[in-house]
C-alpha cells in the first residue's frame, strides 16, 4: 500500500536531512523528520503484512508538468533500528 504524509517545504537552498522512522505491526507509526525536526506523525497504522522495500525521492507526479528547479541528493542512508539524525 501507498501513504501519503502532509506537504513540508525546505526552501533554504542548504543541506538537509530527511528522516522516516517506520515499524511493521498491527497499530505501527510512521515518523517524518526533515532537519532533524519531527514535522508529522502517523499512527495505527496496520502494516503487520507489508515491508518497507522502496524509498521514492524528488517531487510528486501530483505537482504536474509545471515544476522546475533542481533536486541534488548527496547521499541516503537506511538503518533497521536506529536514528539517524541530521
Amino acid at each position: 500500500g501507498t501513504t501519503f504524509t502532509g506537504w513540508h517545504n525546505i526552501n533554504n537552498n542548504a543541506w538537509n536531512a530527511i528522516e522516516i522512522s517506520w515499524a511493521s505491526g498491527t497499530a505501527a507509526s510512521f515518523r517524518l523528520y526533515t532537519g532533524g525536526v519531527l514535522r508529522q506523525t502517523l499512527t495505527n497504522l496496520n502494516t503487520n503484512a507489508y515491508k518497507l522495500d522502496a524509498v521514492r525521492l524528488g517531487p510528486s507526479t501530483s505537482l504536474g508538468t509545471n515544476v522546475v528547479g533542481t533536486m541534488y541528493f548527496d547521499d541516503f542512508v537506511s538503518k533497521r533500528n536506529t536514528y539517524i539524525g541530521p
